[in-house]
């Protein structure tokens, strides 16, 4: 299985679906018998932001105050 395809896959999805995609795809790859990759798949971090990342917009860096 490859951890790097399943990663970009997961992360991709909303926050609400993340965690069960991720644990079927944990499941796969015990099933398989790739521990490297359920080892690694199973450590992904459900994301936090309520969209997803095309939600997230760059914070403007703030400018000097003007004397």
């Amino acid at each position: 299985m490859d951890a790097d395809a399943v990663i970009f896959e997961v992360y991709a999805l909303r926050p609400a679906d993340f965690t069960g995609a991720r644990d079927a795809y944990v499941a796969r790859a015990r099933r398989e018998k790739d521990t490297a990759a359920a080892a690694t798949i199973g450590g992904l971090r459900r994301p936090t932001w309520p969209g997803g990342p095309s939600t997230c917009r760059p914070v403007p860096v703030p400018t000097w105050p003007r004397r």
